[in-house]
């Protein structure tokens, strides 16, 4: 535009110089229409802005995370000019970058014309995140002169943590160590009190199949209040390096083990430690289970907590099978707890190592089950704190 903008002058100048030099009535009526064109071309301009629109098609999209995905605006022009072209300033996610950033769309429409804009985009952490569009601008034919206005049009993006299976989780913590490969959670299927008709968001995993092909009704394994099983995930999220890479790996952990324990009838209860919050949240089925996901997406990684001392102290341990210990900061308190907790249920200490840095081997005993959470998504995380530092300076 500032190429254009120069040209103009220069004709503007030359058709000065020309009417000066050869007085007629064509050379006057032509410096006329130059000198004329700026004010005449923004008045159009500005009223042809007023006919211009766009929104999101959608006000809430869900992705995962460090995934590309499309999403989609749409634009109209309700004049009978041209758009060439209509410029959007909006905050999108960067498919390069895997990061918000002001982006600059260029779009042309014929008169009384729409289209639907396909954009590509990717974000490299979970959570919740308003994109938006700021300003529509149009330009003249000339492109000479620009006119914007401000708008509003706001969509709430989600991205999903990844739903990594504990199997694999577990082997990849061991990573460089040489110690044997951990087994997940397990449980006998067949200790129960009880059964019962199927109800919706049942485990298909619990159905007891030889009453089932009797009855012709879906049956389930019950267990009673004394002897059932649960699975209490305590989760700490504080410690050092980035917050949104060390919550995203916490999280991550968390369903992890809550999907294995779903997988084979245990109950979960799952706690953060948040103080603004400190309800526990349980998943019995799969219902509970989708519901404690999404509520994964969006749960903010920086907030004041308990801490994961307080948390193990307040824990009800009296139907707790298993205890998973999830945590960014390691301290000789956590490990003797962890090493009473071992004496009356199994104990799974998990350590998100943002680091990368070898623990102390004596770590690895028979007392509680160790994790070194560093192998699985390692790359992906060291590639979003590189892009978080690049773009922070």
């Amino acid at each position: 535009m500032v190429r254009n903008r120069v040209i103009y002058i220069i004709l503007a100048v030359v058709c000065i110089a020309f009417s000066m030099l050869y007085t007629s009535k064509v050379t006057a009526i032509l410096m006329v229409i130059v000198l004329l064109y700026p004010a005449v071309a923004a008045a159009l301009t500005a009223i042809h802005l007023r006919f211009l629109s766009a929104e999101f098609d959608e006000k809430r999209i869900t992705a995962e995370k460090n995934t590309p995905f499309e999403y989609y605006i749409n634009i109209k022009n309700d004049s009978v000019f041209p758009c060439a072209p209509m410029e959007m300033v909006c905050v999108l996610p960067d498919v390069d970058s895997g990061m918000f950033i002001e982006k600059r769309v260029y779009v042309s429409l014929s008169p009384f014309g729409q289209a639907r804009l396909s954009v590509e985009g990717k974000h490299l952490y979970r959570g919740c995140y308003p994109c938006s569009i700021n300003s529509l601008a149009a330009v003249d034919p000339l492109r000479i002169i620009r006119i914007s206005k401000k708008t509003k049009d706001e969509c709430t993006m989600v991205f999903q943590p990844r739903r990594i299976n504990l199997e694999d989780l577990v082997s990849a913590s061991v990573g460089e160590q040489s110690f044997s490969r951990p087994n997940p959670i397990t449980a006998e299927k067949e200790d129960f009190s009880h059964v019962r008709e199927y109800r919706v968001g049942d485990i298909m995993q619990m159905i007891h199949w030889k009453l089932t092909a009797k009855q012709d009704d879906l049956m389930i394994k019950q267990f009673d209040s004394i002897n059932d099983r649960r699975a209490i995930v305590l989760c700490d999220m504080s410690g050092e390096g980035d917050p949104l890479l060390r919550a995203d790996t916490v999280i991550e952990t968390a369903i992890a083990f809550v999907q294995e324990a779903m997988d084979i009838g245990i109950h979960s209860v799952v706690d953060f430690g948040m103080l603004f919050d400190r309800a526990a949240v349980q998943v019995t089925n799969i219902t509970e289970f989708e519901r404690f996901f999404q509520l994964m997406s969006v749960i903010p990684a920086m907030a004041d907590t308990c801490g994961l001392t307080t948390l193990i102290d307040e824990a009800d341990r009296s139907s707790a099978a298993v205890m998973v210990l999830i945590t960014a900061s390691l301290s000789p308190d956590i490990i003797v707890r962890a090493r009473a907790l071992s004496e009356v249920c199994a104990v799974y200490l998990a350590y998100v190592n943002l680091s990368s840095r070898p623990v102390d081997n004596e770590l690895y005993d028979d007392e509680f089950m160790f994790l070194d959470i560093r192998g699985e998504g390692e790359e992906a995380l060291k590639l979003a704190a590189a892009m978080a530092s690049k773009y922070d300076d």
